[in-house]
């Protein structure tokens, strides 16, 4: 059975790039991290460092242990927090946790005075997902998610997907802009896995689907792009609230009737309803209605 001291002892090594100073960040003597990096590849039966002067490297076996060895401490950690109210960790897309999680936040703090402390994670949808299912939050805040026996899933907010194009461009005298009409200027796409592209692919004739032109890592360069005149684009309306009603950026429909996407909020399931996991639920499920 493996020892979870010896393996974030192997963990620390590997982040800081050395015994010594894992040794430091720990607290801890050198001889002691050796040691337990040594007892844990003897309980594995493989090498899992290069040893030199220098730095501490993973082996190629060290590798394939490295993100098992995240999991397991994570895990564990979240073990020891599971009756604890006073910590909650929350995943939450980057488009969400930008433009709409700060907001939910401030009111969440504003209706519990004894709210448990906040730890806030932003990523892609699909890493974040992947992250959440192997324990490191405790609340999934995502712009799709998969079903999963494991784990409660519900919609809490849908959001109207809009064309930003920059002032003076043709789309903006229009009343809403269809693909169509997209087909004739370059798109900019933005962060992958936000599923965006199958959205459309729901509400639109595939094959009438427009490429992207260019595809940039977040939506705040999504923007910067398009009001560069380098194309147009398909957001989020609560991403370019600020830039629409300045005038810096036009935001029309996609279609005479609005397509959105749904935000989805996911715990583990059974969980009891004192938890701070499913309080903030409950909390998440009330605002999205006042938001619908």
């Amino acid at each position: 059975m493996l020892t979870l001291t010896f393996v974030d002892s192997y963990l620390a090594v590997v982040d800081h790039g050395g015994i010594r100073e894992a040794a430091r960040a720990k607290g801890v003597s050198q001889a002691a991290i050796s040691q337990h990096v040594r007892k844990l590849e003897a309980e594995l039966g493989a090498p899992l460092l290069h040893r030199s002067h220098a730095a501490c490297t993973p082996t190629r076996h060290g590798h394939i242990f490295l993100p098992l060895a995240r999991s397991l401490v994570s895990l564990a950690g979240r073990a020891s927090r599971l009756f604890d109210e006073k910590h909650l960790r929350i995943g939450a897309s980057s488009n969400i946790g930008v433009y709409f999680l700060p907001r939910l936040l401030n009111l969440y703090s504003q209706t519990h005075s004894d709210e448990p402390r906040l730890e806030v994670t932003l990523g892609s949808n699909p890493d974040l997902i992947e992250k959440f299912k192997e324990g490191q939050f405790d609340v999934a805040l995502t712009e799709w998610w998969e079903d999963d026996a494991r784990f409660v899933s519900e919609v809490w907010h849908r959001e109207e997907m809009v064309v930003i194009a920059p002032p003076g461009h043709p789309l903006a005298s229009q009343a809403y802009a269809g693909l169509a009409e997209l087909n004739r200027y370059p798109l900019i796409a933005g962060e992958s896995g936000t599923g965006t592209a199958h959205l459309l692919r729901t509400c639109f004739d595939e094959a009438s689907m427009p490429a992207p032109h260019l595809v940039l890592g977040s939506t705040e360069a999504v923007k910067q792009a398009v009001m560069n005149g380098l194309g147009v684009s398909i957001v989020l309306a609560g991403a370019v609230r600020r830039e629409a009603a300045t005038g810096e950026l036009v935001a029309l429909p996609i279609s005479r009737e609005k397509t959105c996407k749904a935000f989805h909020i996911s715990v583990p399931a059974n969980l009891p309803d004192t938890t701070a996991s499913a309080g903030f639920m409950r909390f998440v499920r009330h605002q999205g209605a006042l938001h619908a």
